[in-house]
């Protein structure tokens, strides 16, 4: 199988005549195929809309017509952005926009993809509501991992990062709460942008995060990923700037970054090291750097996620409750233990970090380290905890700044990630760090073991780790979980209206020592009195409106 066209390949070659968009479309669809439905990139294809969008491509091309920079591209779109022609179900039972009628608009990114020219070819699969494990019981495909179909694709663009990787589509919409497009890319080999908070738009997306969601690409290059932002993010961003290359990796100061090298795998940590002597033998000045009160502000994030997700759900959760997966369930209820004390001192510890990290961008062009600190669980052991531990991108969710995910290498055959923040609103140089990086190397160039498309032949009953990994034996854990805890969690969830069975209120009672530890590392870390919430510096364009 040889490596899919890019974006720009695909750009270059309609304009010149060499091809035509239904015939790369047809490519595109030849590989979804060939890897269908065992790796579970889908949930909705719509192959009739995807041609006829082609054929007006190549209409308007063979017409002399003016089209888009994406003009024939075949794009996948995670399932919880709106389209105006598919449902979007969250990979969930409970959702506003699956019955017919309820569909609504485009998302302003997807509308914005289709003016670009974009070929749509379906709905990717993800996790349900971007947050709990997949559940094939709910009659949603399992997705796996295309370099071992026994492992996972990482959380929650699972379609979208194993789609790419196999050349399903050119590019595909993530979102990233607190990691959902960086971790795929890690663990599925190909390239992730989590863009600076808010440059692209958010409408026409189901929430998880309010302040955390991020929507951005994945591809299978950082120029790939530099086409889709300049689309996706519009007059936010300096599209001359994205697009072009402005830097040299010789002379470039770098940040790597001890607190995810320390929680590194020593396998996942050597390949991190190959990839820094890349890089210093390019000239790169590498210096060792540890981000401002990393493990509290992980805490932060987490909490304020667990307490804007059991607030989203709330409704649903009173009235819906065994609609959702058990592992959906099992997640939301970490938010009933935020207080508002938590949360108000999350929110202003994630500001402090915030300006803190934009005062290591004085010193640093760039911070790297790796993605996760290990590569993808095994579906059949798969836990919450140990995939959150494993995330090394959560952080960054809660400071806005721009982190991209590289593939540099992999472990036994499973692939790692580099993971490159910068300043925020410089993600121009933040991908083209990423396109230096991978004018030097070749990892964004391997492809899937073709042995692996055939390997499942029933997702839907093979062993998996989703709900079963998320309630542990009864006994065990009516053990760990004291009875304050239980009569302060039921008595939360009475008012609400929400009524778990009794085995996942002890469940939950049981993790909520380990969460008092996240919370007082939040309270412990000293705040100035004046505490500025996050910024959001204006883009290029809204810079030059102010003037």
């Amino acid at each position: 199988m040889t490596t899919p066209p890019g974006i720009a390949d695909i750009h270059r070659s309609l304009r010149a005549g060499e091809t035509d968009a239904v015939t790369v479309l047809a490519d595109f669809e030849q590989r979804a195929d060939l890897w269908e439905p065992a790796l579970g990139i889908y949930l909705h294809r719509d192959r009739e809309r995807a041609h006829a969008a082609a054929r007006d491509v190549d209409r308007a091309l063979a017409a002399g017509q003016s089209v888009g920079p994406l003009a024939g591209v075949p794009i996948g779109v995670k399932d919880i952005v709106r389209t105006h022609d598919a449902p979007t179900t969250g990979q969930s039972l409970v959702s506003p926009w699956v019955a017919a009628g309820s569909w609504g608009p485009d998302a302003t990114v997807v509308r914005r993809l289709r003016q670009a020219g974009a070929v749509i070819t379906g709905k990717t699969t993800t996790l349900e509501h971007a947050l709990g494990f997949s559940d094939p019981e709910k009659g949603f495909p399992l997705p796996r991992n295309p370099y071992s179909a026994s492992h996972w694709t990482g959380g929650s663009s699972c379609g979208s990062g194993s789609g790419v990787a196999v050349g399903a589509f050119a590019g595909a919409v993530g979102t990233d709460t607190a990691g959902s497009i960086r971790m795929p890319a890690a663990w599925c080999g190909v390239t992730g942008l989590k863009p600076t908070y808010g440059i692209v738009p958010a409408d026409g997306v189901l929430p998880l995060g309010w302040s955390l969601d991020h929507v951005g690409p994945l591809a299978r290059t950082a120029d790939d990923c530099a086409f889709l932002l300049a689309a996706m993010a519009g007059p936010a961003v300096d599209q001359e700037g994205l697009l072009s290359s402005r830097i040299a990796l010789e002379g470039l100061r770098i940040g790597v970054l001890v607190d995810a090298m320390e929680r590194a795998t020593p396998q996942v940590r050597a390949v991190v090291q190959e990839a820094l002597g890349t890089l210093s033998a390019a000239g790169a000045d590498l210096v060792e750097v540890r981000a401002p009160h990393y493990d509290a502000g992980v805490a932060a994030t987490m909490t304020t996620l667990s307490a804007e997700a059991y607030a989203l759900h709330l409704p649903d959760l009173a009235t819906r409750w065994h609609d959702f997966s058990r592992a959906t369930r099992a997640a939301t209820l970490n938010g009933v233990m935020v207080t508002a004390a938590d949360l108000v001192s999350a929110s202003r510890l994630r500001a402090h970090l915030a300006s803190q990290v934009d005062g290591l961008f004085d010193t640093y062009d760039l911070l790297i380290g790796p993605t996760a600190s290990s590569t993808a669980p095994r579906l059949d052991a798969l836990d919450f905890g140990d995939v959150v531990a494993a995330m090394q991108t959560v952080y960054w969710n809660g400071t806005g700044h721009p982190a991209l995910s590289l593939p540099v290498g992999d472990v036994d055959g499973l692939p790692v990630g580099l993971q490159v923040v910068g300043r925020r609103h410089d993600d121009a140089l933040v991908l083209d760090f990423g396109r230096r990086f991978q004018e030097v190397t070749d990892h964004h160039r391997r492809l899937p073991p073709v042995s692996q498309a055939g390997a499942v032949s029933d997702p839907s009953r093979d062993g998996h780790g989703g709900d079963d990994s998320e309630g542990s034996d009864d006994a065990t854990t009516t053990l760990a979980a004291s009875e304050s805890d239980i009569a302060r969690l039921v008595l939360e969830l009475e008012a609400g209206g929400v009524r778990p069975d009794r085995d996942e209120i002890v469940a939950a009672a049981a993790s909520w020592p380990g969460l008092r530890a996240s919370l007082a590392a939040i309270h412990a870390v000293p705040l100035p009195r004046e505490t500025e919430p996050i910024t959001r510096p204006a883009g290029p364009a809204e810079s030059a409106q102010s003037r």
